[in-house]
């Protein structure tokens, strides 16, 4: 309550918790006296400071939030009706009433200041976003420089950045991986590159083609194709793409359909990343497609890196579950198998071992024939 009145009028404040063990989520819901003052807030706040013991940037944002549709297909979505989210379901507050005319303009100060209001706030320093793109570089031979493969680049019109080029050795003896990161000076160099240098066998003693790739985790950050679930079953490719379009130049757009019929599901690909994550932020669960049950659904598709890794994990998962079931039937055969025992006697006891005379008498009839006596 204290971060948040110096910025005006505080009515309450309620920590999230979880109901099993009451531990904090993390996260609370707060009502002010007015809109203008929750916008300071939101505007000063958000993503700006980061509390103590905190790993990120506070984030603020609306409890509730009720778009108007763009498009006849969607309709707002319905507030939930877990008891777990009735905290969230709170209307956003009234606007400000207007403040009395005054003769006397107020001077501009500008955005507001980032200095904490309070100590427990820790200003977070505004960094931009990188504009390199880290390749991988495998095939390389083993005595391979880092001049070697800087200037391999240069020469195909894409120079690494400063001390753009990582040789991978082993951690063990140091020796050379044949395998490389490159840091590009953007998207456009990356793709030159990958186009000029893959599959080619470029430096001396190299007996591999060069495997040149958007290194683990870049592909993502070029992604503009959204994945779009919860649509109704009568959607059409026009529908999808009209109710994309509000966000951002569509370049294709497709419903998922198996034997004609529609999955109520599709896929849409933006001209530029900046608008796929504006669909993301806009669409996702705050609309109801007409004919469907359940709010929309919009996320960044899977990139062909994640669907070749989930389908291994996939794999090991079904051969895991194979290997289990052969073990279980095998200990269960070896359980009930039938166990030999000698033949009981009567009436079900062991039978009864030789008379002690007759074995003294066999034994010294074989020692006789050995001695060659009668």
């Amino acid at each position: 309550i204290k971060l948040l009145s110096d910025f005006g009028p505080v009515t309450s404040v309620s920590v999230l918790r979880d109901p099993a063990t009451q531990a904090s989520k993390g996260c609370a819901v707060a009502s002010v006296s007015c809109q203008s003052h929750g916008e300071q807030l939101i505007s000063a706040l958000h993503g700006a400071v980061t509390l103590p013991l905190a790993q990120r940037p506070l984030q603020l944002s609306w409890s509730r939030h009720q778009p108007t549709p763009t498009d006849p297909q969607l309709a707002p979505n319905q507030p939930s009706t877990d008891p777990n989210l009735s905290l969230s379901d709170q209307p956003a507050p009234p606007p400000c009433p207007d403040p009395p005319s005054d003769p006397t303009p107020t001077p501009d100060t500008g955005p507001p200041t980032l200095s904490p209001p309070c100590p427990l706030l820790i200003p977070v320093v505004p960094t931009a976003p990188p504009t390199s793109v880290k390749l991988f570089v495998g095939g390389l031979p083993k005595d391979v420089s880092v001049d070697q493969v800087h200037s391999v680049f240069s020469t195909c019109g894409c120079p690494p950045e400063p001390e753009g080029v990582c040789l991978l050795r082993h951690g063990d003896t140091g020796s050379s991986t044949g395998a490389a990161f490159v840091h590009v000076r953007d998207k456009a160099a990356a793709d030159v590159a990958i186009a000029a240098l893959h599959g080619q066998t470029l430096l001396p003693g190299g007996t591999r083609a060069w495997k040149v790739q958007l290194a683990d985790g870049e592909e993502a950050r070029f992604e503009t194709k959204v994945f779009v679930g919860q649509l109704g079953p009568g959607v059409t490719k026009t529908d999808l793409e009209a109710i994309a379009q509000p966000f951002g130049t569509v370049e294709d757009a497709d419903i998922i359909t198996r034997e004609g019929i529609s999955q109520g599901c599709g896929f849409v690909r933006f001209t530029h990343r900046e608008q796929a994550e504006a669909a993301v932020q806009g669409l996702d669960g705050q609309f109801i497609v007409q004919g469907a049950h359940r709010p929309i659904v919009v996320r960044f598709a899977d990139t062909q890196r994640t669907k070749e890794r989930k389908r291994v994990q996939l794999q090991l998962q079904r051969q895991l579950q194979q290997v289990s079931a052969l073990a279980a039937a095998a200990l269960a055969t070896e359980t009930n198998s039938p166990t030999i025992n000698p033949s009981p006697g009567p009436e079900g006891h062991a039978p009864p071992a030789p008379p002690l005379t007759s074995t003294m008498e066999a034994e010294g009839r074989s020692t006789k024939r050995r001695r060659g006596g009668p």
